[in-house]
């Protein structure tokens, strides 16, 4: 006769707890990624007077490093987002802050216009990588948390966005080369926090619509409307905050 009671042994075991996709230097370390791409992105409009200055360029042609730098952004998402799940998230994320971090400094040390818009465009590849990479794991990573904690993943960017411009300005656009090669450098001892990173791609639950084309259709059109959305919101905050510098300065501002 056992001497434990009969209810103890009825109770179920709790279930194991999924694995963590990310320490807490991971967290860390992601945030101060989208302060980096939050700057990186920001610094084009601002550098302008300084493209302009070193290659001999009109206001247009030097407003092209921000074209190339979103037209690999755009890259990144969507060659990214054909990798997750195939790829581990560590070779994702680490890939891309390499890239970013080529792109960068390849963009600071250009002795060519053309060669400078090549590195602008790489820079945005690793851009799009981190972006889509951090977001997709911070919303379903923490569990009942992921919305909080892409909103502070999301807010670092936005100190970023408001960190690079300050910078240029403090140290002239005609410096802007080491802006960029700093913000290049500031990537690589991100790669050291990769470890804290879950490989494999978390599944949320509930996240297979296959078996219902009604719903398919009905998020196809959703996402339709926020792809749109996002495309004016993106165009409005890149195109007023990186021609804004030129703007005043053609009004007779520094």
């Amino acid at each position: 006769m056992t001497d434990q009671p009969t209810a103890q042994l009825a109770a179920p075991s709790s279930p194991t707890p999924p694995a963590a996709v990310f320490s807490k230097a991971a967290v860390v370390a992601s945030c101060v990624g989208f302060v980096l791409i939050g700057a990186l992105q920001a610094l084009y409009g601002p550098g302008i007077p300084g493209f302009r200055e070193e290659f001999g360029l009109s206001p247009s042609a030097a407003g092209l490093g921000l074209s190339a730098h979103f037209v690999g952004g755009v890259a990144g998402v969507l060659l990214f987002d054909r990798l997750y799940g195939r790829v581990g998230n560590r070779q994702i994320l680490g890939s891309s802050y390499l890239l970013m971090a080529v792109g960068a400094g390849g963009f600071a040390l250009a002795s060519d216009w053309s060669l400078a818009l090549a590195a602008a465009l790489l820079a945005g590849l690793g851009f799009g990588g981190i972006d889509y990479g951090l977001n997709q794991l911070f919303a379903i990573g923490f569990g009942h948390r992921s919305t909080a904690m892409l909103n502070i993943l999301n807010a670092h960017f936005g100190i970023g966005a408001i960190l690079g411009p300050a910078l240029i300005g403090a140290v002239g656009a005609e410096h802007y080369p080491a802006v960029f090669l700093s913000f290049a450098l500031a990537n690589l001892p991100l790669l050291l926090c990769l470890r804290g990173v879950r490989n494999d791609a978390p599944v949320p639950a509930g996240s297979d619509t296959r078996g219902d084309p009604v719903l398919r259709r009905s998020l196809g059109s959703v996402l339709a409307v926020f792809v749109g959305l996002y495309v004016l919101h993106v165009g409005i905050e890149a195109g007023v905050g990186g021609w804004e510098p030129t703007h005043l300065e053609a009004v007779g501002y520094g």
